[in-house]
């Protein structure tokens, strides 16, 4: 485990030492998935800068390709990768200045378009995913499908838990 999280599990052990009341497993799982989501996009972050993109860009480009020639409104995007409309129409606009993904017009509704990846696009994304695949490979590589598995379902519930959580805080304001 990397020395960051050691110091932080040290702390959460003192205070659980010191008889403060807290959840002291579900913190730690917390601050667990909080410094491996880190971790991950960091060096995902350090393998796109070279060519001057982030995750996030990487994300929503791969989620126009999975849309294959149909292609997806920027506000599904945002929606679905839960991330701003501010900063998905960023990213598709440099996107778009690399000549890598397309806007068309909706044939129906002029206000509308749909991004769609260009061949370019699908030449530079065949490029850069096997290291990106290798890597995330790699870092699961230390538990079993079945534990894969298992870890879906759970980090699935907690998730949906979470949405519950937020929609009665909501309903609270």
């Amino acid at each position: 485990m990397s020395y960051s999280f050691q110091l932080v599990e040290t702390l959460l052990n003192r205070h659980k030492a010191q008889g403060f009341e807290m959840p002291f497993d579900e913190i730690y799982l917390t601050r667990l998935l909080q410094f491996t989501q880190d971790k991950m996009l960091i060096r995902l972050n350090n393998m796109f800068q070279k060519y001057k993109i982030t995750n996030n860009h990487f994300l929503l480009f791969t989620a126009i390709r999975s849309t294959g020639k149909e292609g997806i409104q920027a506000s599904t995007l945002s929606e679905m990768l839960n991330i701003s409309r501010v900063q998905v129409s960023r990213f598709v606009e440099d996107l778009v200045k690399r000549q890598w993904i397309d806007r068309i017009q909706h044939p129906t509704d002029r206000r509308s378009q749909y991004l769609v990846v260009t061949q370019q696009g699908h030449d530079f994304l065949n490029q850069v995913s096997p290291a990106l695949y290798d890597y995330v490979s790699k870092a699961w590589s230390t538990i079993s499908a079945d534990e894969k598995t298992q870890l879906k379902n759970i980090l699935g519930r907690v998730l949906t838990q979470i949405e519950i959580i937020e929609e009665g805080a909501g309903n609270e304001s």
